[in-house]
């Protein structure tokens, strides 16, 4: 079960693990030392390393489709830029698609190169994920979209037709939360041993 930590109990959380207190004679839950300093910016790389390496259903995962951008960079292929937010891909699925793919290709990998050319790319029934920096490059896009009436190829001269972009009902990612907090199942709190050695 996920808990939200924020970064006031994270750092008492840590100092009372670590044996340490507060400087004599402050008040207060944080005496905001440079020990504290130096210990919140070992959380934060801390649990950035957790967001990229734990097994995801201890972290947080939130369907990012909102912060997402997209556009077409071929027939059959839409690139999608991941949000910043979003650390790592869990599944996307477009409303053509029957299901939520999870899995990605590396651009050097076979499937990545079928994608190359009309007799072997993705359709909706079986798209194909490949992984750029940052974004997804997604094959298997429905097809038959319908332009705009008033731009035909000959209405608009070299214009090409408007095609809207197929919707994504859903990208799912392992994101940092955006007001800061930590969350994540307490489980993974002893999986600190950077702060302790």
């Amino acid at each position: 079960m996920l808990k939200r930590y924020t970064e006031e109990e994270m750092l008492a959380f840590w100092k009372r693990r670590l044996g340490l207190s507060s400087s004599p004679g402050v008040v207060g839950t944080s005496d905001g030392n440079r020990l504290d300093a130096k210990l919140t910016d070992d959380i934060r790389a801390w649990y950035a390393d957790l967001l990229l390496t734990a097994p995801r259903q201890l972290l947080p995962c939130e369907d990012l489709k909102d912060e997402s951008t997209g556009r077409y960079v071929g027939e059959n292929c839409m690139e999608l830029v991941l949000p910043e937010r979003g650390v790592r891909f869990v599944s996307l699925k477009l409303e053509a698609w029957d299901a939520a793919v999870e899995a990605t290709f590396a651009p050097a990998s076979r499937r990545a190169g079928l994608q190359k050319y009309r007799e072997t790319w993705a359709t909706p029934d079986a798209p194909v994920i490949v992984e750029g920096v940052h974004r997804l490059f997604v094959h298997g896009l429905p097809s038959g979209n319908v332009p705009m009436a008033a731009q035909s190829a000959g209405e608009a001269g070299n214009v090409p037709p408007y095609r809207p972009l197929p919707p994504v009902e859903s990208l799912m990612m392992v994101a940092a939360p955006a007001d800061g907090a930590f969350v994540l199942d307490p489980s993974l709190l002893r999986y600190g041993e950077m702060l302790v050695g």
